[in-house]
């Protein structure tokens, strides 16, 4: 939130609210609803569709996008073992996280598309690396982090040493210029319906 606060300073009403439950919101009170990779941590993303189709006005647009982390796309040295990363990562929710769906991108069309809400487009983005640094390099410190951490509480599908030679395998890549990282958003636009 500090981070939002300070980038947008004061053009923008920011709340905390668990996305679980109801806003206070009355309805028809936004002109737009964004949101971006939050679907797969609720355990019914269709009613936070609905809440949005609730909260806009009559002609009023929702944007909905979110990365498909079971589509994620990584070279590696290590085939099998990249395989194995990108399963884990996918299947195994992060210690934080009460609940889980990687396949959210796939379904997040299907799931506007049987709310209140009409479905205007489509579109995907495919955030690209052939470079284990920037964004990519946040990514694969964020999937070794979360799969070590699971590892050391034995909960996690892999061993710290697998993720370990998997990195170094990522480094190896990168090295000899073979590295890619790829991974795919959907971002699917609605509007509310005239009344």
């Amino acid at each position: 939130m500090a981070a939002a606060r300070e980038l947008l300073g004061q053009t923008a009403d920011l709340t905390v609210h668990d996305l679980n439950k109801p806003t206070g919101h009355k309805p028809g009170e936004l002109d737009a609803v964004v949101c971006h990779d939050v679907l797969e941590f609720l355990e019914t993303p269709a009613a936070l569709i609905s809440e949005a189709a609730r909260l806009l006005r009559p002609g009023g647009t929702a944007v909905f996008s979110h990365t498909d982390y079971d589509a994620l796309i990584i070279h590696g040295a290590d085939r099998e073992l990249t395989r194995a990363v990108c399963h884990g990562w996918a299947e195994f929710p992060e210690e934080w996280m009460d609940f889980s769906d990687a396949w959210m991108g796939r379904k997040v069309a299907s799931l506007v598309r049987h709310s209140p809400l009409t479905v205007v487009g489509m579109d995907t983005h495919v955030t690209t690396a052939t470079e284990l640094t920037g964004f990519a390099r946040h990514r694969i410190d964020q999937i070794s982090g979360a799969l070590r951490t699971r590892a050391e509480n034995g909960t996690g599908p892999l061993s710290a040493a697998d993720i370990d030679r998997w990195v170094a395998s990522l480094q190896e890549s990168a090295r000899t210029g073979e590295f890619l990282y790829a991974e795919t958003a959907f971002l699917v636009r609605a509007t509310a319906a005239d009344q």
